[in-house]
């Protein structure tokens, strides 16, 4: 089976059980705290769609799953308009979005400070990619308000993470395929450190 039509078969599957409380995730408080004080605070925001994805529906990503992972470890995943605070220690670390194709992001974090990362999606013909979009303190505090009134923050649960055992042949073979040329790319998505909140 393709790798586009087995990732379709499921991120359909997913959403069929919408109405069964088989989501990959759980609504969390939408209130993001400040991270404990020896830890630092990632929060991934996929905004709505815009332009061509909006119009391409479907097949503009809304029904497909951001799966985003630290150093190889599944920690979420989102739809548009959701969110996800992920807390960590200090350091540096890589993270990767998978979905159709792939894209990496290197992260270094500070503690006691919050960082903020869209996850953008871009078409690609009838299937779409993400990107990692570090806003390196791009956002003032009345951007970061309007951002958390319209976005639910999610959290992983029991499903997701089946979800992602099921899916870790495909995201190795992404991983495989996309990581080298990425590594080489010298305009990757890079968050700094100094950026946090």
């Amino acid at each position: 089976m393709g790798a586009i039509l087995r990732y379709s078969l499921l991120a359909s599957l997913a959403l069929l059980l919408n109405g069964c409380g088989s989501l990959p995730y759980s609504i969390a408080n939408p209130t993001v705290t400040r991270p404990a004080a020896d830890k630092a605070l990632i929060v991934f925001m996929r905004p709505d769609r815009g332009g061509m994805a909006r119009m391409l529906g479907s097949a503009g990503g809304a029904d497909t799953y951001a799966m985003i992972y630290q150093d190889d470890q599944y920690i979420g995943q989102l739809l548009p308009k959701q969110q996800l605070a992920y807390e960590l220690a200090p350091g540096k670390y890589t993270f990767m979005l998978s979905a159709f194709t792939a894209d990496f992001m290197i992260a270094e974090v500070a503690a006691g400070r919050k960082y903020y990362v869209n996850v953008e999606t871009i078409p690609m013909g009838v299937s779409v990619g993400f990107k990692f979009r570090p806003q390196n303190g791009a956002l003032d505090q009345n951007k970061i308000d309007a951002l958390h009134a319209v976005m639910k923050r999610v959290v992983p649960n029991a499903k997701g993470e089946e979800m992602a055992r099921k899916d870790e042949g495909h995201r190795q073979k992404l991983k495989d395929k996309y990581y080298a040329q990425w590594q080489v790319n010298s305009d990757h998505a890079a968050l700094n450190i100094e950026a946090g909140y």
